[in-house]
């Protein structure tokens, strides 16, 4: 590999804080023309200075909170998400902060929290058919998400999410939604 190249791929790690930027470098020994060979690989771009900057970062991560949430939220979305976390509690499900959202989770086992919606300002609202969903003999998810979808209100948004936005129009809506769905994790968590 070129010294330039080299060169380039560890100032690129050490400048980019949550992306890491490496290279192999593969050399390939021979003994002779009738002997095998040996591949010996080598990674470029760890360097000391890259490790102490990310791991620093890492340290320093912020997350949010409930005011700085419904902060950055438009005045239909702080009232529906109140409403979120009020029932959350009420229910005694945890809320997890994120660095920008948040999600619900219900406790599976005894060290274990498994999520099941996701907040992000200033107004997204997802359902989340969590792995703790899936590994459940008991539930049949295809069943679980039809009924989801059959409100109408939230769309699928790859295998496990389902997503809307709140509005004006569909917020009352959304409230016997999120209901529904706090019903159906009573009935369905271990």
């Amino acid at each position: 590999m070129p010294q330039e190249l080299k060169r380039i791929v560890e100032y690129l790690n050490e400048e980019m804080e949550h992306t890491e930027v490496l290279a192999v470098e593969i050399k390939r020994f021979k003994e002779s023309e009738d002997k095998q060979s040996v591949l010996v690989p080598r990674v470029i771009g760890l360097t000391e200075k890259a490790k102490d900057k990310k791991r620093t970062s890492a340290t320093t991560q912020t997350f949010t909170s409930k005011p700085e949430f419904l902060n950055s939220c438009d005045p239909v979305s702080q009232k529906f998400f109140r409403r979120v976390f009020d029932k959350a509690v009420e229910k005694g499900f945890k809320i997890n902060w994120g660095t920008v959202g948040f999600s619900l989770r219900v406790k599976i086992s005894e060290d274990e929290y498994g999520s099941f919606v996701h907040g992000y300002p200033p107004d997204k609202f997802n359902f989340y058919l969590d792995r703790w969903i899936h590994e459940n003999e008991d539930i049949n998810q295809n069943e679980l998400r039809r009924e989801i979808l059959d409100f109408g209100l939230l769309e699928e948004s790859g295998k496990y999410t389902l997503k809307t936005r709140v509005t004006e129009e569909n917020i009352e809506a959304l409230n016997d939604l999120y209901d529904y769905i706090l019903e159906k994790v009573e009935e369905i968590k271990p």
